[in-house]
């Protein structure tokens, strides 16, 4: 009687430990998306801008975009990418780009249902630079 009243115990005790590491990695994962989220509207300002001041007084062409692309992929950090297929330089000379990351993460990126939360897309319009 008492060998079963402490093994029930000690089940209850590492179903609860078991149950307080998943709570604790899910607010992890979501802390980390969170300042994915925030470093990609960052990034992706900062790619924009390098992309419409390497074309600044330049005429709209696509020499102009491919250096426009290379100078906003050359500004991101590692992980995040510019999609190639939104990548526009606007004929005013603006610049508009999609960056793409996916949070390092240590549960969530094994759970199918939680990609849309997991991989981080944000677009942004870069006016152009100068007058």
């Amino acid at each position: 009687m008492i060998t079963h009243t402490v093994n029930g115990a000690r089940a209850r005790v590492v179903t609860w430990l078991v149950i307080g590491v998943v709570v604790a990695v899910s607010f992890i994962d979501a802390g980390s998306i969170v300042l994915t989220r925030m470093r990609v509207d960052d990034d992706l300002k900062s790619a924009g801008f390098a992309g419409a001041t390497a074309i600044q007084g330049q005429k709209v062409s696509g020499q102009a975009a491919q250096a426009a692309y290379a100078a906003a992929t050359r500004d991101l950090n590692e992980g995040e990418e510019v999609d190639p297929k939104t990548f526009a330089v606007r004929p005013d000379g603006g610049v508009t780009l999609t960056v793409r990351m996916t949070a390092p993460t240590l549960m969530f990126k094994h759970l199918g249902f939680l990609d849309d939360f997991v991989n981080v897309e944000d677009t942004y319009d870069q006016p152009r630079i100068g007058y």
